[in-house]
């Protein structure tokens, strides 16, 4: 198909268009419009950001987050906060497990010998001398040594005192 112009000249539609299509919507960043040449522009959903002139808004990556509407930006999920893709607010970790870095997209859990008892927690502590902690899987407190044995700090198991020791 082809176009005459005001000059008769022969013009390739599919040229004439390109040329004379309608401006793409210049949305902020924040923002987008799914139908070129549209002037309205819709701020992003929770969770979703986008560049300026966006026709899509796309998913805060996992570690990321963002809790408004119209954003550029998705935020790193705070020490002890995790979070999946495309999530309006972290998940802080659960007791027993650990978030060390920033943008967390899982917990860590506590290492035999050692425990976290609070949520959100940064880190795990070893069990103190007496007490002990043989389990890798997410616990949030230590257990006592039985009367007769013993532990040092951070141990997995107790051990028997030595005769006439207690």
């Amino acid at each position: 198909m082809f176009y005459i112009d005001n000059q008769n000249n022969m013009i390739p539609f599919s040229s004439f268009l390109l040329s004379h299509s309608l401006p793409m919507s210049r949305c902020s960043a924040g923002k987008y419009s799914s139908n070129t040449g549209l002037s309205t522009c819709t701020g992003c959903a929770v969770g979703k950001k986008s560049a300026a002139s966006a026709s899509v808004c796309l998913n805060c990556a996992a570690g990321t987050y963002t809790a408004n509407t119209g954003t550029s930006t998705c935020a790193n999920c705070a020490l002890g906060m995790y979070s999946a893709a495309g999530v309006s607010a972290c998940t802080r970790c659960a007791a027993g497990n650990y978030g060390a870095t920033t943008g967390a997209t899982s917990c860590v859990v506590c290492a035999a010998g050692k425990y976290s008892a609070a949520m959100a927690s940064t880190g795990c502590t070893s069990c103190a001398a007496g007490y002990f902690q043989f389990e890798s899987t997410g616990v949030n407190a230590c257990y006592s040594c039985a009367s007769g044995k013993y532990s040092v700090a951070g141990s997995t198991v107790c051990t028997h005192c030595a005769a006439g020791v207690s």
